[in-house]
């Protein structure tokens, strides 16, 4: 009814394509809700570890800065 008003009939050919675009969409809704979640690549792990490096050595020299190490 949304495409088609009440008095118009529905020929063959659209109520396939309809039909083919409904089990399109359920197709990909099913695909969505099965996906499991990928593990990262060695590369986004390699990312992420020289960005923690990276992260401890700005907070080793901001807490150097604020406070230096007596000697």
């Amino acid at each position: 009814m949304l495409l088609f008003g009440r008095r118009q009939r529905i020929d063959d050919e659209a109520r396939d394509f309809a039909n083919t675009v409904a089990n399109m969409v359920a197709v990909a809704l099913e695909r969505e809700r099965t996906h499991e979640p990928t593990l990262p690549t060695n590369d986004e792990l390699a990312e992420a570890s020289r960005m923690a490096s990276l992260g401890l050595l700005t907070a080793s020299v901001a807490h150097e800065l604020r406070g230096p190490a007596e000697q």
